[in-house]
């Protein structure tokens, strides 16, 4: 074989392209999920970027073991089927499952396990707004105390000054 391929290696890049078109479906389907349960638009833009890059080294990888690194275009239209494909078939199921098992977590975040993580937030809260003032109390204290020492030994050196008669040493 003088640079041909066999059309048993041909069949096998075209099908093999088509089951990774559908894995990627489902690969991209894991970002869905996530963006659909947290959103945060920036990561968006990553997570599409990194998704391209492994389809790009997938392909590279599949185009030179089974082709010898020649492209062929029957290869990007079988991954394109083969995502289509997941999204039409496997991949309507998985997203309305996906969206109501988010919802139903999301409910039940919301409405058993966030009340008492609130109750317990607003305890440390309290204790914590009380030790500040405890705090703030007895500081103040000690500086009105303080304050206090400084202006008796004030008022006691203005009045030996004044018995002097204010004679400046």
């Amino acid at each position: 074989m003088s640079g041909e391929l066999s059309h048993i290696l041909l069949a096998q890049l075209l099908f093999l392209s088509t089951l990774f078109g559908f894995l990627a479906g489902a690969l991209y389907d894991v970002f869905r999920v996530r963006r659909i349960a947290v959103k945060i638009p920036l990561l968006w833009h990553f997570e599409d970027f990194f998704f391209m890059i492994f389809c790009g080294a997938v392909y590279s990888l599949l185009f030179y073991a089974l082709n010898s690194g020649r492209v062929r275009g029957f290869a990007f239209a079988g991954g394109i089927v083969g995502f289509y494909l997941y999204r039409k078939t496997l991949g309507r199921l998985v997203m309305a499952a996906s969206e109501r098992i988010i919802a139903f977590v999301k409910y039940i975040f919301l409405k058993v396990i966030l009340p008492p993580i609130r109750f317990v937030m607003n305890i440390i809260k309290r204790a914590l707004m009380l030790a500040v003032r405890t705090i703030s109390l007895v500081f103040g204290k000690i500086s009105i105390k303080i304050g206090r020492t400084r202006t008796k030994k004030k008022l006691e050196t203005i009045s030996k000054s004044a018995r002097r008669g204010f004679l400046v040493k």
